[in-house]
């Protein structure tokens, strides 16, 4: 018997290409001081001149899928040594208040000329907590844990059903 020898391919590590665009668009998704730091939605606004927040926002979860963009996001996070414990610590400052917002308000009369501008720290908003609470959830695998234990109740909880109309079965 001929046996046919099977070549081993060795699969590199694909280095994947991406468009001026959408490496704006990491650039901005990932610079810890851009407002649109960790906001696909943002950052696809800015990069795409989208001016639909339901359109970006469905755009940018697409992008933010896509093997490639993970990868160039990935990589950069490395590069510049902000790993998940760093992301998660930032996250935990925004929820606590400890990392506020710039804002610029202008003050104009009545013919609207500029009479004063004045910049001052925003603290983040309930909705926007509620947000860093959730993404650092993610990120920690607590929604995860969550769902392992919800099947595994569900799982016993059908057991147990199923043992109950046995057993009513029997005493017919």
């Amino acid at each position: 018997m001929n046996k046919k020898k099977r070549k081993t391919r060795i699969r590199k590590k694909k280095k994947y290409v991406l468009t001026p665009k959408q490496m704006q668009f990491v650039a901005d998704y990932t610079d810890i001081n851009s407002p649109t730091y960790n906001n696909g939605t943002k950052s696809y606004m800015k990069n795409y001149n989208s001016h639909s927040v339901n359109g970006a926002a469905s755009a940018a979860s697409i992008l933010v899928r896509s093997p490639k963009i993970q990868s160039a996001i990935q990589e950069i996070m490395e590069k510049n040594q902000f790993g998940v414990q760093d992301r998660i610590a930032l996250l935990a400052d925004i929820a606590k208040g400890r990392r506020l917002r710039k804002s610029t308000t202008v003050e104009r009369d009545k013919d609207g000329k500029k009479t004063r501008e004045y910049e001052h720290e925003i603290e983040p908003s309930a909705t926007e907590i509620g947000k860093v609470i959730d993404i650092a959830n993610k990120m920690d695998g607590t929604y995860a844990q969550a769902d392992a234990v919800a099947d595994l109740a569900k799982d016993e909880f059908k057991d147990m059903r199923k043992k109950l109309f046995k057993d009513a079965e029997v005493i017919k």
